[in-house]
């Protein structure tokens, strides 16, 4: 299993769907009680769960790992099965599954540009939510060096030409 993190807006995503189209590897969805965005499509991107349903879920130990950020839960359920597996995360939930799943490889995708980044935020967020925004950020640059592999990228996709990179995947196909 492969977990990719890295703060909102680094590339994930885009990276994450073009590992799954040109590779074995399959995306496993995680949880979430965070709205959805327009492209995202629930089963697809994220299970969306209420709040309630989310909590009643952990109650119920349904779920494998979870964590809470920026107002919202995240988390994941049980695998039966986690080779060829592709995934995005949390940075502490990444590091926590990695300790759970034998041979998961955590991968961090950290912003050439910060500010870059910040921009970006800004041009999404404001006040409160663009500070809480920015302070996770740094947090979850703050944990990569507790991943095994860390890739400067100016986006998620300009890492697909990275030789290290691509033999990482290669390496990790079972």
């Amino acid at each position: 299993m492969i977990i990719i993190s890295g703060p909102s807006t680094v590339g994930k995503n885009p990276l994450i769907e073009h590992i799954c189209q040109t590779t074995i590897f399959n995306f496993v969805t995680p949880v979430t009680t965070r709205k959805a965005r327009n492209t995202e499509t629930d089963g697809v991107d994220y299970f969306f769960l209420s709040q309630k349903e989310f909590k009643d879920q952990i109650i119920q130990n349904l779920l494998f790992e979870w964590d809470y950020c920026l107002s919202n839960y995240y988390g994941f359920y049980p695998l039966k099965n986690p080779e060829n597996k592709i995934t995005h995360a949390l940075s502490r939930m990444a590091i926590r599954i990695k300790g759970h799943i034998k041979n998961t490889k955590t991968v961090f995708l950290y912003p050439k540009n910060i500010k870059k980044i910040e921009k970006t935020l800004m041009n999404i967020y404001s006040g409160t939510q663009l500070e809480l925004r920015i302070f996770h950020m740094k947090e979850e640059i703050k944990h990569s060096e507790m991943f095994d592999f860390v890739f400067k990228v100016e986006n998620g996709e300009d890492i697909l030409t990275d030789k290290n990179f691509k033999s990482m995947i290669t390496n990790h196909l079972c």
